[in-house]
């Protein structure tokens, strides 16, 4: 992995993660999937 990647706080649970994953929906991916999985229900 690589270590010069910006780490950013999840707007939504206050997790480090990189700028990338951010970019695309606006919080992380852990909170991407679990929005998901809670809009399915």
């Amino acid at each position: 992995m690589s270590t010069n990647r910006h780490l950013v706080v999840c707007p939504l649970c206050g997790a480090l993660v990189p700028q990338e994953e951010l970019k695309a929906y606006g919080y992380c991916q852990t909170c991407r999937l679990l929005i998901e999985a809670l809009i399915k229900k």
